[in-house]
Protein backbone atom coordinates (compact mmCIF):
# COMPACT_ATOMS: atom_id res chain seq x y z
CA UNK A 1 0.00 0.00 0.00
CA UNK A 2 1.61 3.37 -0.61
CA UNK A 3 1.94 5.90 1.49
CA UNK A 4 0.38 9.64 1.21
CA UNK A 5 3.41 12.12 -0.16
CA UNK A 6 2.87 15.71 0.11
CA UNK A 7 4.11 18.44 -2.18
CA UNK A 8 3.76 21.83 -2.77
CA UNK A 9 1.41 23.41 -5.60
CA UNK A 10 5.31 24.08 -7.49
CA UNK A 11 5.78 20.35 -7.72
CA UNK A 12 1.90 19.81 -8.80
CA UNK A 13 1.56 22.26 -11.42
CA UNK A 14 3.43 19.29 -13.72
CA UNK A 15 1.81 16.48 -12.45
CA UNK A 16 -1.76 18.48 -12.63
CA UNK A 17 -1.74 20.48 -15.46
CA UNK A 18 -4.57 23.86 -15.30
CA UNK A 19 -5.64 22.63 -12.16
CA UNK A 20 -2.84 23.90 -9.69
CA UNK A 21 -1.44 27.23 -11.58
CA UNK A 22 -0.77 30.68 -9.87
CA UNK A 23 -3.74 32.80 -10.06
CA UNK A 24 -4.62 36.44 -12.07
CA UNK A 25 -6.20 37.50 -8.67
CA UNK A 26 -9.39 38.85 -7.72
CA UNK A 27 -9.30 42.34 -10.06
CA UNK A 28 -11.56 42.97 -12.81
CA UNK A 29 -14.20 41.24 -14.77
CA UNK A 30 -15.74 38.12 -13.63
CA UNK A 31 -15.41 35.24 -16.30
CA UNK A 32 -16.23 32.21 -14.83
CA UNK A 33 -15.19 29.47 -12.82
CA UNK A 34 -11.70 26.98 -13.82
CA UNK A 35 -11.18 23.46 -12.91
CA UNK A 36 -10.60 23.74 -9.60
CA UNK A 37 -14.38 25.89 -9.40
CA UNK A 38 -12.20 28.78 -8.51
CA UNK A 39 -13.23 32.28 -9.73
CA UNK A 40 -11.54 33.88 -13.22
CA UNK A 41 -10.99 37.27 -13.20
CA UNK A 42 -9.86 39.47 -16.55
CA UNK A 43 -9.32 42.78 -16.75
CA UNK A 44 -6.08 43.65 -20.02
CA UNK A 45 -4.72 47.10 -19.01
CA UNK A 46 -4.90 45.99 -14.74
CA UNK A 47 -2.83 42.51 -15.70
CA UNK A 48 -0.15 44.91 -17.59
CA UNK A 49 0.32 47.07 -14.87
CA UNK A 50 1.31 43.69 -12.51
CA UNK A 51 4.97 42.74 -13.47
CA UNK A 52 5.03 39.58 -11.75
CA UNK A 53 2.42 38.40 -14.36
CA UNK A 54 5.01 39.13 -17.45
CA UNK A 55 2.66 40.38 -19.19
CA UNK A 56 4.13 42.76 -21.43
CA UNK A 57 1.28 43.96 -23.73
CA UNK A 58 -2.45 44.38 -23.20
CA UNK A 59 -3.78 42.92 -26.75
CA UNK A 60 -5.69 39.71 -26.96
CA UNK A 61 -6.76 37.26 -29.25
CA UNK A 62 -9.85 35.07 -29.46
CA UNK A 63 -9.31 31.96 -31.83
CA UNK A 64 -12.50 29.46 -31.83
CA UNK A 65 -14.61 27.71 -34.51
CA UNK A 66 -18.36 28.98 -34.89
CA UNK A 67 -20.81 28.75 -32.47
CA UNK A 68 -18.05 27.71 -29.44
CA UNK A 69 -18.41 31.09 -27.54
CA UNK A 70 -15.40 33.38 -28.99
CA UNK A 71 -18.38 36.39 -29.84
CA UNK A 72 -20.33 35.11 -26.63
CA UNK A 73 -17.03 36.06 -24.36
CA UNK A 74 -15.94 39.76 -26.50
CA UNK A 75 -19.60 40.75 -25.99
CA UNK A 76 -19.52 40.01 -21.69
CA UNK A 77 -16.02 41.42 -21.49
CA UNK A 78 -17.38 44.55 -22.98
CA UNK A 79 -20.35 44.82 -20.81
CA UNK A 80 -19.01 43.59 -17.42
CA UNK A 81 -15.28 45.52 -18.44
CA UNK A 82 -17.75 48.64 -18.53
CA UNK A 83 -18.40 48.82 -15.00
CA UNK A 84 -14.48 49.26 -14.63
CA UNK A 85 -14.44 52.68 -16.89
CA UNK A 86 -14.11 50.49 -20.11
CA UNK A 87 -15.19 51.75 -23.52
CA UNK A 88 -15.84 50.02 -26.04
CA UNK A 89 -15.76 49.78 -30.00
CA UNK A 90 -16.43 47.79 -32.08
CA UNK A 91 -16.07 46.98 -35.51
CA UNK A 92 -18.45 44.25 -36.53
CA UNK A 93 -18.54 42.87 -39.93
CA UNK A 94 -21.32 40.68 -39.15
CA UNK A 95 -24.46 42.23 -37.87
CA UNK A 96 -24.24 40.88 -34.51
CA UNK A 97 -23.82 43.66 -32.15
CA UNK A 98 -27.12 45.16 -32.00
CA UNK A 99 -28.66 44.02 -28.78
CA UNK A 100 -25.51 44.44 -27.53
CA UNK A 101 -25.76 48.10 -28.59
CA UNK A 102 -29.24 48.32 -27.50
CA UNK A 103 -27.87 47.17 -23.58
CA UNK A 104 -25.92 49.88 -23.48
CA UNK A 105 -28.44 52.70 -24.44
CA UNK A 106 -27.34 52.74 -28.33
CA UNK A 107 -28.10 51.79 -31.84
CA UNK A 108 -25.43 50.35 -33.82
CA UNK A 109 -24.20 52.52 -36.59
CA UNK A 110 -24.99 51.00 -40.22
CA UNK A 111 -22.60 52.94 -42.69
CA UNK A 112 -24.32 52.57 -45.71
CA UNK A 113 -24.36 54.47 -48.96
CA UNK A 114 -26.64 57.60 -49.01
CA UNK A 115 -27.12 56.74 -45.26
CA UNK A 116 -26.24 59.34 -43.89
CA UNK A 117 -22.88 57.86 -41.54
CA UNK A 118 -19.51 59.48 -42.80
CA UNK A 119 -16.10 58.35 -40.58
CA UNK A 120 -13.45 60.00 -41.96
CA UNK A 121 -9.91 57.59 -41.54
CA UNK A 122 -7.56 60.76 -42.15
CA UNK A 123 -8.76 62.06 -38.46
CA UNK A 124 -6.14 59.65 -36.91
CA UNK A 125 -3.51 60.93 -39.30
CA UNK A 126 -2.17 64.19 -37.72
CA UNK A 127 1.20 64.33 -39.33
CA UNK A 128 1.89 64.27 -43.37
CA UNK A 129 4.04 61.29 -43.00
CA UNK A 130 0.89 59.17 -41.07
CA UNK A 131 -1.43 59.97 -43.84
CA UNK A 132 1.00 59.33 -46.92
CA UNK A 133 1.58 55.93 -44.80
CA UNK A 134 -2.16 55.42 -44.82
CA UNK A 135 -3.20 56.99 -48.52
CA UNK A 136 -0.49 53.77 -49.79
CA UNK A 137 -1.96 51.01 -47.70
CA UNK A 138 -5.09 51.80 -49.26
CA UNK A 139 -3.14 52.25 -53.06
CA UNK A 140 -1.80 49.14 -52.43
CA UNK A 141 -4.93 47.29 -51.53
CA UNK A 142 -6.93 48.43 -53.85
CA UNK A 143 -4.38 47.89 -56.51
CA UNK A 144 -3.09 44.34 -55.06
CA UNK A 145 0.22 45.05 -55.61
CA UNK A 146 3.15 47.72 -53.81
CA UNK A 147 3.76 51.14 -55.11
CA UNK A 148 6.18 51.94 -57.46
CA UNK A 149 8.50 54.74 -57.05
CA UNK A 150 7.25 57.24 -59.31
CA UNK A 151 3.89 56.79 -57.40
CA UNK A 152 4.95 57.06 -54.12
CA UNK A 153 6.71 60.40 -55.79
CA UNK A 154 3.28 61.21 -56.90
CA UNK A 155 1.67 60.30 -53.74
CA UNK A 156 3.98 62.36 -52.00
CA UNK A 157 3.07 65.46 -53.56
CA UNK A 158 -1.03 65.08 -53.01
CA UNK A 159 -0.07 64.62 -49.23
CA UNK A 160 1.65 68.33 -49.22
CA UNK A 161 -1.09 69.71 -50.86
CA UNK A 162 -3.97 68.32 -48.89
CA UNK A 163 -6.09 70.68 -46.47
CA UNK A 164 -5.71 70.81 -43.12
CA UNK A 165 -8.24 68.59 -42.27
CA UNK A 166 -8.50 66.27 -45.33
CA UNK A 167 -10.49 63.69 -46.33
CA UNK A 168 -10.34 60.85 -48.84
CA UNK A 169 -12.50 62.98 -51.58
CA UNK A 170 -9.60 66.04 -51.32
CA UNK A 171 -7.04 63.23 -52.45
CA UNK A 172 -9.37 61.66 -54.69
CA UNK A 173 -9.54 65.16 -56.27
CA UNK A 174 -6.03 65.99 -56.17
CA UNK A 175 -5.14 62.59 -57.63
CA UNK A 176 -6.93 63.70 -60.81
CA UNK A 177 -4.16 66.11 -61.63
CA UNK A 178 -1.13 63.85 -60.89
CA UNK A 179 0.64 61.95 -63.63
CA UNK A 180 -0.02 58.24 -62.03
CA UNK A 181 -3.00 57.28 -63.55
CA UNK A 182 -3.71 54.15 -61.50
CA UNK A 183 -3.48 56.68 -58.74
CA UNK A 184 -5.67 58.62 -59.81
CA UNK A 185 -8.51 55.48 -60.86
CA UNK A 186 -7.84 53.50 -57.43
CA UNK A 187 -8.94 56.91 -55.74
CA UNK A 188 -11.71 57.50 -58.38
CA UNK A 189 -12.85 53.58 -57.40
CA UNK A 190 -13.13 54.44 -53.56
CA UNK A 191 -15.15 57.42 -53.95
CA UNK A 192 -17.36 56.46 -56.12
CA UNK A 193 -17.69 52.70 -55.53
CA UNK A 194 -19.65 50.47 -52.96
CA UNK A 195 -18.12 52.70 -50.49
CA UNK A 196 -19.30 56.07 -51.52
CA UNK A 197 -20.24 58.67 -49.44
CA UNK A 198 -18.92 56.50 -46.61
CA UNK A 199 -15.31 56.93 -46.06
CA UNK A 200 -14.51 60.05 -48.58
CA UNK A 201 -15.77 63.19 -46.05
CA UNK A 202 -16.03 64.40 -42.87
CA UNK A 203 -17.06 62.78 -40.39
CA UNK A 204 -20.81 62.81 -39.41
CA UNK A 205 -20.83 65.50 -36.19
CA UNK A 206 -23.83 63.47 -34.76
CA UNK A 207 -22.28 60.25 -33.85
CA UNK A 208 -21.77 59.98 -29.61
CA UNK A 209 -17.98 58.88 -29.34
CA UNK A 210 -18.35 59.42 -25.93
CA UNK A 211 -21.19 56.42 -25.63
CA UNK A 212 -19.83 53.58 -23.79
CA UNK A 213 -19.79 50.97 -26.50
CA UNK A 214 -19.55 51.99 -30.68
CA UNK A 215 -20.77 49.61 -32.69
CA UNK A 216 -19.69 49.90 -36.34
CA UNK A 217 -22.07 46.99 -37.99
CA UNK A 218 -20.59 46.79 -41.40
CA UNK A 219 -22.45 43.37 -42.45
CA UNK A 220 -24.69 45.73 -45.00
CA UNK A 221 -21.78 47.41 -46.61
CA UNK A 222 -19.54 44.30 -47.20
CA UNK A 223 -22.38 42.65 -48.96
CA UNK A 224 -21.94 45.33 -51.47
CA UNK A 225 -18.21 45.61 -51.51
CA UNK A 226 -17.42 42.22 -52.96
CA UNK A 227 -13.78 40.35 -53.01
CA UNK A 228 -11.63 39.74 -49.96
CA UNK A 229 -9.65 42.72 -51.02
CA UNK A 230 -12.63 44.97 -50.68
CA UNK A 231 -13.85 43.30 -47.58
CA UNK A 232 -9.88 44.16 -46.04
CA UNK A 233 -10.11 47.75 -47.03
CA UNK A 234 -13.30 48.29 -45.56
CA UNK A 235 -12.46 46.97 -42.37
CA UNK A 236 -9.28 49.09 -42.27
CA UNK A 237 -11.14 51.87 -42.93
CA UNK A 238 -13.59 51.84 -40.14
CA UNK A 239 -10.93 50.82 -37.94
CA UNK A 240 -8.62 53.21 -38.79
CA UNK A 241 -11.64 55.90 -38.30
CA UNK A 242 -12.52 54.41 -34.93
CA UNK A 243 -8.50 55.20 -33.91
CA UNK A 244 -9.17 58.68 -34.58
CA UNK A 245 -11.43 58.57 -31.58
CA UNK A 246 -8.59 56.75 -29.64
CA UNK A 247 -6.44 59.07 -30.12
CA UNK A 248 -8.70 62.24 -29.56
CA UNK A 249 -9.41 61.25 -25.62
CA UNK A 250 -6.99 59.14 -23.26
CA UNK A 251 -9.46 56.67 -21.57
CA UNK A 252 -9.69 52.91 -20.88
CA UNK A 253 -10.78 51.05 -24.10
CA UNK A 254 -11.37 47.61 -25.62
CA UNK A 255 -11.02 47.88 -29.44
CA UNK A 256 -12.24 44.42 -30.69
CA UNK A 257 -11.91 43.49 -34.79
CA UNK A 258 -14.09 40.77 -35.45
CA UNK A 259 -13.14 38.96 -38.47
CA UNK A 260 -9.61 39.93 -38.12
CA UNK A 261 -8.76 37.43 -40.79
CA UNK A 262 -9.58 40.23 -43.58
CA UNK A 263 -7.41 42.81 -42.48
CA UNK A 264 -4.66 40.26 -41.13
CA UNK A 265 -3.97 37.90 -45.27
CA UNK A 266 -3.14 41.32 -46.79
CA UNK A 267 0.05 42.60 -46.30
CA UNK A 268 -0.73 46.37 -46.18
CA UNK A 269 -3.44 46.01 -44.25
CA UNK A 270 -1.88 43.67 -41.71
CA UNK A 271 1.32 45.87 -41.80
CA UNK A 272 -1.17 48.27 -40.53
CA UNK A 273 -2.98 46.29 -37.53
CA UNK A 274 0.80 45.77 -36.40
CA UNK A 275 1.38 49.07 -36.23
CA UNK A 276 -1.29 49.78 -33.86
CA UNK A 277 -0.90 46.32 -31.76
CA UNK A 278 2.38 48.19 -30.85
CA UNK A 279 0.24 51.52 -30.07
CA UNK A 280 -2.08 50.10 -27.59
CA UNK A 281 0.37 51.06 -24.02
CA UNK A 282 0.74 54.10 -25.20
CA UNK A 283 -3.07 54.86 -26.57
CA UNK A 284 -4.40 52.55 -22.98
CA UNK A 285 -6.42 50.48 -25.09
CA UNK A 286 -6.65 46.75 -25.24
CA UNK A 287 -7.00 45.48 -29.13
CA UNK A 288 -9.01 42.41 -29.71
CA UNK A 289 -8.79 40.36 -32.59
CA UNK A 290 -11.38 37.68 -32.93
CA UNK A 291 -10.64 34.71 -35.88
CA UNK A 292 -11.53 31.22 -36.31
CA UNK A 293 -8.47 29.10 -37.44
CA UNK A 294 -4.81 29.85 -37.55
CA UNK A 295 -4.85 28.04 -40.52
CA UNK A 296 -6.26 30.51 -42.40
CA UNK A 297 -3.23 33.01 -41.53
CA UNK A 298 -0.46 29.93 -42.19
CA UNK A 299 -2.25 30.25 -45.72
CA UNK A 300 -1.84 33.98 -46.10
CA UNK A 301 1.04 34.18 -48.67
CA UNK A 302 2.75 36.93 -48.36
CA UNK A 303 1.20 38.77 -44.59
CA UNK A 304 1.83 35.20 -43.11
CA UNK A 305 4.90 36.06 -41.36
CA UNK A 306 3.64 39.63 -40.38
CA UNK A 307 0.59 37.54 -38.61
CA UNK A 308 2.72 35.29 -36.89
CA UNK A 309 4.82 38.17 -35.55
CA UNK A 310 1.06 39.89 -34.31
CA UNK A 311 -0.09 36.78 -32.76
CA UNK A 312 3.99 36.11 -31.54
CA UNK A 313 3.87 39.75 -29.87
CA UNK A 314 -0.25 39.07 -28.42
CA UNK A 315 0.35 38.35 -24.34
CA UNK A 316 -2.80 37.05 -24.00
CA UNK A 317 -4.62 33.86 -26.02
CA UNK A 318 -7.74 32.90 -25.72
CA UNK A 319 -8.40 29.26 -27.58
CA UNK A 320 -11.83 27.59 -27.81
CA UNK A 321 -12.72 24.60 -29.49
CA UNK A 322 -10.12 23.96 -32.53
CA UNK A 323 -10.82 21.12 -35.34
CA UNK A 324 -8.08 18.43 -34.52
CA UNK A 325 -6.82 19.47 -38.38
CA UNK A 326 -5.57 22.26 -36.18
CA UNK A 327 -2.75 20.52 -33.84
CA UNK A 328 0.07 20.80 -35.85
CA UNK A 329 -1.04 24.85 -36.48
CA UNK A 330 -1.48 25.45 -32.73
CA UNK A 331 1.86 24.07 -32.10
CA UNK A 332 3.71 25.85 -34.57
CA UNK A 333 1.53 29.53 -33.75
CA UNK A 334 1.10 29.22 -29.94
CA UNK A 335 3.86 26.89 -28.85
CA UNK A 336 1.32 24.35 -27.46
CA UNK A 337 2.49 21.33 -25.79
CA UNK A 338 0.72 17.77 -26.62
CA UNK A 339 -1.57 18.34 -23.15
CA UNK A 340 -2.03 21.93 -24.28
CA UNK A 341 -3.51 20.63 -27.96
CA UNK A 342 -5.52 17.71 -26.68
CA UNK A 343 -7.07 19.84 -23.97
CA UNK A 344 -8.16 22.37 -26.74
CA UNK A 345 -9.07 19.65 -29.32
CA UNK A 346 -11.56 18.46 -26.62
CA UNK A 347 -13.20 21.85 -25.25
CA UNK A 348 -17.13 21.34 -24.83
CA UNK A 349 -18.68 24.87 -26.11
CA UNK A 350 -18.19 28.00 -23.63
CA UNK A 351 -14.76 26.79 -22.12
CA UNK A 352 -11.23 27.91 -23.26
CA UNK A 353 -7.41 27.55 -22.62
CA UNK A 354 -6.24 31.41 -21.26
CA UNK A 355 -2.81 31.77 -22.04
CA UNK A 356 -1.94 34.88 -19.97
CA UNK A 357 1.91 35.31 -20.05
CA UNK A 358 3.43 32.61 -19.09
CA UNK A 359 0.07 30.79 -17.04
CA UNK A 360 -2.29 28.94 -18.22
CA UNK A 361 -6.12 28.19 -17.48
CA UNK A 362 -9.12 26.36 -18.56
CA UNK A 363 -12.01 28.68 -17.83
CA UNK A 364 -15.73 28.17 -18.26
CA UNK A 365 -17.20 31.48 -19.60
CA UNK A 366 -20.44 31.83 -17.54
CA UNK A 367 -22.93 33.56 -18.76
CA UNK A 368 -25.55 35.65 -16.76
CA UNK A 369 -29.61 35.71 -17.19
CA UNK A 370 -29.41 39.52 -18.18
CA UNK A 371 -26.84 38.65 -21.18
CA UNK A 372 -28.25 36.01 -22.91
CA UNK A 373 -30.13 38.06 -25.35
CA UNK A 374 -27.11 40.23 -26.17
CA UNK A 375 -25.45 36.87 -27.59
CA UNK A 376 -28.09 35.37 -28.99
CA UNK A 377 -26.62 35.37 -32.29
CA UNK A 378 -24.15 32.83 -31.18
CA UNK A 379 -25.48 29.46 -31.54
CA UNK A 380 -23.12 27.92 -28.70
CA UNK A 381 -24.50 30.39 -26.06
CA UNK A 382 -28.80 30.27 -26.79
CA UNK A 383 -31.02 29.58 -24.26
CA UNK A 384 -31.59 26.13 -25.48
CA UNK A 385 -28.27 24.79 -25.22
CA UNK A 386 -26.43 24.44 -21.82
CA UNK A 387 -23.74 26.21 -20.87
CA UNK A 388 -22.69 23.63 -18.53
CA UNK A 389 -20.12 20.99 -19.99
CA UNK A 390 -17.69 18.75 -18.26
CA UNK A 391 -14.37 18.39 -19.80
CA UNK A 392 -13.75 15.04 -21.81
CA UNK A 393 -11.77 12.55 -20.31
CA UNK A 394 -10.69 10.61 -22.83
CA UNK A 395 -7.97 12.36 -25.11
CA UNK A 396 -8.34 13.77 -28.28
CA UNK A 397 -7.42 11.20 -31.10
CA UNK A 398 -5.22 12.90 -33.73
Amino acid sequence: MSRPQRETTASLRSLLPFVTPPGLGSEGAYVGRDLCGLPFFYDPLRLYLKPELGVTDPNVIVLGEIGKGKSALVKCLARRLSVFGYQTLYVDPKGETAALAKAFGVSALRPTPGGGVCLNPLDAAASAAEREQLLETILEVLLARPLHMAERRELNEVVRSLPASPTLGDCGELSKATRAEELALAFWHLVHGPAAGIFDGPTTEAINFDAPLVALDLSGLLRAATGDHLHSLVLGLAAQALCGVIQRKRRRRLFVLDEAWFLLHQPATASWLQRQWKLARALGVANVAVLHRLSDLDAAGASAPLARGLVSDTQTKIVFSQPVAEATVLQAWLGLNEVEVDCVLGLPRGWALWMVGEHRFVVELEVQAAERALIDTDQAMRPDTPMKAPIPKRKAQR
